[in-house]
């Protein structure tokens, strides 16, 4: 069976001001090997101290946590060393780290938690979902302390259960309402006091403010909330970490605002997200204002969860930089593969978010999810931006759908690239304001190309209110269907699909605005034919721009294509002069997967086919008028060829590749 060829952007020959800053983003794999080099774990003196030494006793009954304390403060007056917790099992509280100080639990141990919350007072600084405060202590906590660790093949067992630290979920919601507001209002930290006879359970492992720090081969079981959660640190290490833990809010690894984290290695079996990385909450998290960044995710299977790669919700100190690459999802516990939440409320940039070599054999909902009306939806002034993500070598089978990205008119996630990907059993999913979208060599099957569809719930008037200085007073009187095109969208062009009842010379009418200087000219095809030029003259406000068009009987695909490669018209009411009825849609352009149309700027160009060609077969070459301008004939076998340009003007040009099978992306380079 043949495989189409799909291009949703166009390919230009040639560098414009746009392709610059889209490169950049793109090479962001070549920042992980100095990312990785700055990543070095502590080392320790050979020096033991063995908690039986200060007293502790194993059983699992004997509250060990002042034996425990002292081993600790005798290896770091010592100069550092290793605190052994031997074979056997120890009942403790809170366990608070210090500089130099590796805790070790060796094969055959476990550190039995408590779960009085009397163990884990006095109350320390902390945060609890990305809001300061005093609050219990997490049950191993360290605050502003340099290389520390966790190691050894023991276990750390937090025995939540929903007679206790699970069931504050429901019991400390009155809390939770309290803190958020605390930290909406600016509240003093010496005010935020909680602990005792309150109900905000405690994270399992919180370096705070950290930098040097070690988690490694230990077992998580149990967690009463968040297992591992680096807040305010710089270079840790995560590897060879098994989480398994089912509890409510049960996320496995939490970076916040920490930047150079590397999580390798590890096993997440988890009651939330496998792995989610935050940066603080709303107006908290904006008046810290440190993002996470620099965040090396390798090597880590993900069994259960409601996502893999987690970025949110707690974001408004913004996420950048995230390298996921060489893990396994494969459970239908998993709902998803990567995973962002966020809202106007909470604020933020999410970007740079790169996945390769993912497996993802099954998830219960979609592999990606860009959700800006998570929890308070839009219900801020704290507009967030996603743009930048690359996920590419994906394998995957048996989930529903590819993408489901729900964002705002007024910011639409932009800058999506899918390759090099195969989603077997599955559709492409919904698209609600997505700009720059590119698929390049993905199928949902063997045999059949990704075809997206994007939509826009397009306000015009909320995009174009700052634009005050053109004299306009109420844009949105008359005003019928959506849509809008600009020359930096997905594809540069807008459709439009109208019904009519018969077989007249009608005529569409834009409003439309140019801040050039200079004519802007489109492309019009009437369903899927070149029809005409349409030039849109500068203009200093609103201007209407009437086109007279013959339409069939029946339905009828208008669109609407730029010539510019930058920059262009911004195109957005449109009336039809006839008693038909119309949809508009900001789409891609899927009339012929076939058809790509770059700009002719260089000399010579080089084409480059992924897969050979299996038969024979002709590339046309037409301008936009629709006339064959070249043919040339391509041999069985062909992977690249050549061609001049010779004599072809400067401009757009339909490029259709014929009796071609086996061929999954086209791609043009310059020479």
């Amino acid at each position: 069976m043949k495989k189409y060829i799909l291009l949703l952007l166009s390919c230009l020959f040639g560098v414009n001001a746009d392709s610059v800053s889209a490169t950049s983003w793109l090479n962001g794999w070549d920042a992980v090997q100095a990312i990785l080099v700055r990543i070095v774990p502590p080392s320790f003196p050979a020096k033991d101290f063995n908690i039986t030494t200060y007293g502790a006793v194993s059983g699992g009954t004997t509250l060990c946590t002042t034996a425990i304390d002292d081993a600790i403060t005798a290896c770091h007056n010592a100069g550092g060393g290793r605190v052994v917790v031997p074979a056997g099992t120890y009942f403790t509280g809170a366990i608070h780290l210090q500089s130099n100080v590796n805790l070790y639990i060796s094969k055959g141990a476990t550190l039995k938690f408590s779960a009085n919350p009397a163990d884990y007072l006095p109350v320390v600084f902390t945060r609890y979902e990305g809001t300061e405060c005093y609050n219990y202590s997490p049950f191993i906590y360290a605050y502003a302390q340099t290389n520390i660790a966790i190691t050894g093949s023991g276990n750390v067992d937090g025995c939540a259960t929903l007679n206790d630290w699970w069931a504050w979920k429901t019991t400390g919601d009155a809390d939770r309402t309290s803190l958020m507001a605390m930290g909406q209002n600016n509240t003093p930290l010496s005010q935020r006091v909680f602990g005792s006879g309150h109900y905000l359970r405690p994270v399992f492992i919180q370096p705070h403010s950290c930098t040097n720090v070690l988690i490694d081969s230990i077992t998580v079981l149990n967690s009463p909330m968040w297992e591992i959660n680096p807040v305010l640190c710089r270079n840790v290490t995560v590897s060879n970490v098994t989480i398994s833990s089912h509890g409510v809010n049960n996320d496995g690894c939490d970076p916040d605002c920490s930047k150079d984290v590397l999580i390798k290695n590890c096993t997440f079996d988890t009651g939330d997200d496998c792995i989610a990385i935050k940066s603080g909450r709303n107006n908290d998290g904006r008046r810290v204002n440190i993002p996470s960044e620099n965040i090396v995710i390798q090597g880590c299977t993900m069994k259960d969860g409601h996502g893999g790669v987690v970025l949110g919700s707690e974001i408004s100190g913004s996420v950048r930089n995230v390298f996921a690459e060489n893990c396994a999802m494969n459970s239908t516990a998993l709902d998803r593969m990567l995973r962002i939440k966020t809202n106007s409320v909470r604020g933020g940039t999410i970007e740079n978010i790169f996945l390769r070599n993912i497996q993802v054999m099954n998830v219960a909902s979609e592999y990606i999810q860009v959700d800006m009306y998570y929890e308070e939806g839009d219900a801020g002034t704290f507009t967030p931006v996603v743009q930048n993500i690359c996920v590419e070598n994906i394998t995957g089978n048996a989930t529903t759908r590819v993408f489901n990205a729900n964002c705002y008119v007024r910011s639409p996630v932009t800058n999506i690239l899918l390759k090099n990907s195969n989603f077997a059993g599955t559709t492409i999913g919904t698209l609600t304001n997505v700009r720059k979208l590119q698929v390049d060599n993905s199928f949902l099957s063997s045999v059949v190309p990704l075809l997206p569809t994007i939509t826009s719930s397009y306000n015009h008037a909320e995009r174009y209110a700052a634009k005050t200085n053109w004299g306009w007073s109420d844009v949105t009187t008359g005003f019928t269907g959506n849509g809008y095109m600009e020359p930096t969208d997905s594809v540069n062009s807008i459709q439009y699909t109208i019904t009519t009842t018969k077989n007249e010379q009608d005529s569409i009418t834009w409003t439309y605005a140019n801040t050039k200087t200079a004519d802007l000219t489109c492309a019009l095809y009437l369903n899927g034919k070149f029809n005409q030029t349409v030039v849109f003259k500068p203009t200093t406000t609103w201007a209407s721009k009437k086109t007279g068009l013959n339409l069939p009987t029946g339905i009828n695909t208008v669109q609407l294509i730029s010539l510019q490669t930058i920059d262009g018209v911004l195109l957005d009411k449109f009336t039809v002069t006839y008693a038909g009825i119309f949809t508009a849609l900001n789409t891609v352009n899927t009339d012929n997967s076939m058809n790509i149309f770059p700009t002719l700027v260089h000399e010579q160009a080089k084409i480059h086919f992924t897969q050979l060609l299996q038969q024979n077969s002709t590339l046309m070459i037409f301008n936009i008028k629709g006339e064959k301008v070249r043919e040339i004939p391509l041999a069985t076998g062909t992977t690249d060829f050549t061609f001049n340009r010779n004599g072809l003007a400067s401009g757009v040009y339909l490029l259709q590749l014929r009796n071609s099978v086996e061929i999954s992306t086209i791609r043009f380079v310059v020479e």
